[in-house]
């Protein structure tokens, strides 16, 4: 019969997986009932959390509805004639409907003596509604005969308890012990629960007092303002309001606070259908008005998630899992250790082969190749084809470290790159630098460095492989050499000058950061350099339009140069100039030049202004002057009219200029200007002649 290889080991081999599978049981029990604990532990902590929650969130509920009382208390007392439509429109303003949709109604229960009953009927007749309707037939009952009546005078809202209007509340034997209870104490008080509308029910007093008048409290007794709650109601809205989930709760009436004897416990509302049980349950009592509820809760399953219920089965499962996978683990890594073993000695040979492999590829590279100690730097070994790269032999390298034979400025480089492979930070280093030879000539060098494995105790070390790069050295410096000087003659040339590709600024010379402001380390992007350049949207498009239409005009010329586009930049200081961009086709891109034409318009604007002003009054020159004659004349010629020539000339001028100086005399010619200017009709021409000479020149209409 055929045995499985693994079943004919030795019982001992079985031995660690067996002794692994009992921990990991005993492990996995202890686990399961930790985990058993805690559960039951989170679901009492949230379930007194959570009772706690709605208990306040109940009493807080309680408290807001006796704020409202309150309120409409402070209106009455200070008001005791309060008319009806100023209950009903105060009521109104408090929007109870939307902010306590517990409400049922409000009532203001008025204190009305035996004597004053007729009157008190006469006058609420009288009282109209906020909408202006009286109410129907208001009168107190049921009718007997007492020596005080409680009535109902105010009841909010009107519409559903027209009827509640003169109700006496000895027909009410519920609202007849608040009501007593509270004009005896002076304070808020709740009647028993009672049915109103098929659901439990129960009302608010709340004492109000004329504060108006001398005397007692007594003397001062106004009647009460009753709220009635609708209990189911206000449950509903603590289930929306408050977190419940996984709650079942009963509210219970307990009595009087203060009853001494025992009383009939009132169930007022419930959520939730499980049955109460003291031993599982929790009860909070709530003071309210005088009265004792009972908030009774019962905790259901989904108190906690279904995670968290499976939670200590999890952990069950989760450690038998792990102690068969670490019984087979440690069933496997034995036999791999024993493979280990067998396979050390054939491990141990390869590895002489392979050194010897390596060393006779060490000696025979086309490669510099040497091993420097990763701590000290000194040379370990080195082939022929390096020491014939410095000059030394190899025992002479053997006492040198690598730093005794690289230029100075090199060392901290190949430091650093050592520390990375040494810190494992890289796998391999690669650098060029430059190394002394024996003779005293540099030859540079690209070396490619990497972090040996070592066996035992051997130090660390470093394997560098070595090319001489000296030929290629040369090239690149010529070649920089040649850029730098290119770039010199690009930077100083008098426009500026740019190299876009597809849209990206390749380069721009040191006249067109001073004209435009904006540099490489500004925007490399072209579409970006005419946002900064034009901010006004509608001058960019215009400009760009200019542009793109000269570009493509070029890509049809023989030699490829683009047309010059003249347009207004805003500079990066702010500066605003005219400036010229031409440039010439090159391949996908295209070299952009700029010339700033500021000065040359300012120039040109200057020149004007000189050949037809002067300088000193700031009126017409003397050439004008005689062209605006001139057009005068041929004016008059084609319309038959005629115009009018002044000459005016400053009296005692030259006394002037000699008695005040000459400085003198130019402001009093330059105020003359001002005021000929002032003084002359639109239209007309006032020019200097010469010296203290004016002429004015008025066309016909000046004339009339």
């Amino acid at each position: 019969m055929h045995i499985p290889p693994f079943l004919r080991r030795p019982l001992w081999h079985w031995l660690p997986a067996l002794v692994v599978c009992v921990l990991g049981l005993l492990a996995s029990y202890g686990l399961w009932s930790y985990q058993q604990r805690l559960t039951q532990d989170l679901a009492h902590e949230r379930f007194q959390t959570k009772t706690q929650g709605v208990a306040v969130a109940l009493q807080q509920h309680v408290d807001l509805l006796v704020d409202l009382l309150s309120g409409l208390r402070n209106l009455l007392s200070v008001q005791p004639q309060l008319s009806r439509r100023d209950f009903e429109w105060a009521v109104g303003q408090l929007d109870v409907t939307r902010t306590h949709p517990s409400v049922q109604h409000i009532d203001f229960v008025r204190l009305v003596p035996a004597q004053e009953r007729a009157g008190f009927e006469e006058l609420a007749l009288g009282q109209p509604h906020l909408s202006g309707r009286l109410p129907a037939g208001f009168k107190v009952h049921p009718a007997q005969t007492l020596q005080e009546y409680f009535v109902v005078d105010y009841s909010w809202p009107v519409a559903g308890n027209e009827d509640r209007l003169g109700l006496e509340l000895h027909s009410q034997p519920v609202a007849l012990e608040a009501f007593s209870r509270a004009r005896r104490t002076g304070q808020l008080t709740a009647s028993a629960p009672f049915a109103q509308y098929q659901e439990a029910g129960m009302t608010l007093s709340l004492p109000v007092f004329d504060h108006t008048r001398e005397g007692g409290m007594e003397q001062g007794f106004l009647g009460t303002l009753d709220l009635m709650v609708n209990v189911p109601r206000l449950v509903k809205i603590l289930q929306t309001g408050s977190d419940m989930a996984g709650l079942s709760m009963q509210l219970v009436d307990m009595g009087l606070t203060a009853a001494s004897a025992p009383v009939t416990q009132r169930a007022l509302a419930a959520s939730g259908d499980a049955p109460w049980s003291a031993v599982e349950g929790r009860s909070i009592d709530v003071p309210v008005g005088g009265r004792r509820w009972q908030m009774r809760f019962m905790p259901q399953p989904e108190l906690l998630s279904e995670v968290e219920r499976s939670r200590p089965m999890t952990v069950l499962g989760t450690g038998l899992l792990v102690t068969a996978l670490l019984a087979a683990l440690v069933a496997l890594l034995l036999q791999r250790w024993l493979q280990a073993q067998r396979h050390a000695d054939l491990a141990l040979a390869r590895q002489r082969r392979s050194e010897r492999r390596f060393q006779a590829v060490f000696n025979q590279a086309a490669v510099g190749i040497v091993q420097l100690d990763s701590a000290s730097g000194m040379v370990v070994r080195a082939n022929q084809h390096f020491c014939d790269l410095l000059g030394y032999e190899e025992p002479e390298l053997k006492q040198m470290r690598f730093a005794d034979y690289t230029v100075v400025e090199d060392i901290q480089q190949s430091w650093d790159a050592f520390s990375d492979l040494r810190n494992q930070q890289a796998g391999e280093r690669r650098l060029e630098k430059r190394y002394r030879r024996k003779d005293g000539t540099l030859v540079w060098v690209d070396l490619s460095a990497t972090l040996m494995t070592t066996l035992g105790d051997e130090p660390p070390s470093h394997l560098v492989v070595v090319q001489d790069i000296s030929a290629r050295k040369r090239v690149e410096l010529a070649l920089a050499s040649s850029e730098e000087r290119y770039r010199d003659i690009f930077n100083h040339m008098p426009v500026g000058v740019a190299q876009v590709d597809e849209g990206h600024i390749l380069f721009v010379n040191d006249r067109w950061v001073q004209i435009c402001g904006y540099g490489m380390s500004d925007t490399t992007e072209a579409q970006d350099w005419w946002r900064r350049v034009a901010p006004d949207e509608h001058a960019r498009l215009e400009a760009q339009a200019a542009w793109h239409a000269a570009r493509e005009a070029a890509e049809l010329e023989v030699d490829g140069a683009i047309r010059p586009v003249e347009f207004l930049i805003t500079s990066k200081s702010g500066v605003r100039r005219e400036v010229e961009l031409s440039g010439m086709a090159l391949g996908t891109g295209h070299i952009v030049v700029l010339v700033d034409e500021s000065q040359r318009k300012q120039a040109e604007q200057e020149i004007a202004y000189l050949a037809h002003t002067d300088v000193l009054t700031g009126l017409a020159n003397r050439r004008v002057l005689q062209e605006r004659l001139h057009l005068s004349l041929l004016q008059a010629a084609r319309t038959g009219l005629c115009g009018a020539v002044l000459m005016l000339g400053v009296d005692r001028f030259k006394t002037i200029n000699e008695t005040y100086g000459h400085e003198m005399g130019d402001r009093l010619l330059a105020l003359m200007a001002r005021r000929l200017s002032s003084r002359v009709p639109a239209g007309s021409t006032v020019a200097r002649h010469g010296g203290d000479v004016f002429v004015v020149v008025l066309d016909r209409k000046s004339v009339v």
